[in-house]
């Protein structure tokens, strides 16, 4: 938290974003209380990009790295999604 104020601070532009994964490893305790965490010290909205990440759409080899495909359309949503956030 510190470092992320500390770039805040200096004018960088921080944006929080959830990666697809597999529906099961989403729910676990601990991405369950990190998720939390981060959004009980972040709690802004303009903070969060807001991403659909449906399993149909970003299909992972294993669950958790996606294939080259999705992985190419992820980081395209992401782009966008962080031009459109950031857009000013």
């Amino acid at each position: 938290k510190r470092h992320l104020d500390q770039f805040a601070r200096l004018g960088v532009r921080v944006a929080f974003f959830e990666i697809p994964l597999d529906a099961e490893l989403i729910r676990t305790p601990r991405l369950t209380s990190l998720r939390a965490a981060l959004k009980s010290w972040y709690p802004q909205a303009s903070l969060w990009l807001d991403l659909p990440l449906s399993p149909e759409r970003f299909p992972t080899t294993d669950g958790v790295h996606l294939t080259p495909a999705s992985a190419e359309a992820f980081a395209r949503l992401l782009t966008t999604q962080a031009r459109r956030q950031f857009a000013d």
